[in-house]
């Protein structure tokens, strides 16, 4: 797999991990750890943040293939009828995709 793709797979991860850490912030129980907790969801914020901004820097098709992929999880099928393309096209999109995204 190539590293962009990991770190892509990564930051879907990542934000479903803040959304756990949000919650137990609200729970009584994790008082204890409010600022570890707080200090941890930051951290995946930041990394988050600069992953869209990379994909923001993309041409538009390269980002949103990327982006339902891998952080909205479509299947390939669900990502070509997205694109209004091909599996074929798709996969072709994805390699220059992956590709682009290293090298910013």
């Amino acid at each position: 797999m190539h590293q962009a793709a990991a770190e892509l797979l990564s930051s879907r991860i990542w934000l479903e991990e803040i959304f756990r850490i949000s919650r137990q912030l609200a729970e009584p129980k994790y008082a204890g750890q409010r600022y570890r907790l707080l200090w941890r969801r930051q951290q995946l914020v930041r990394r988050c943040l600069a992953i869209n901004r990379r994909l923001n820097t993309m041409p538009p098709l390269e980002g949103r293939l990327l982006r339902c992929r891998y952080i909205q999880k479509k299947t390939w099928p669900a990502v070509a009828e997205t694109l209004g393309c091909s599996q074929e096209q798709a996969d072709w999109l994805h390699k220059r995709a992956l590709r682009l995204y290293r090298n910013l």
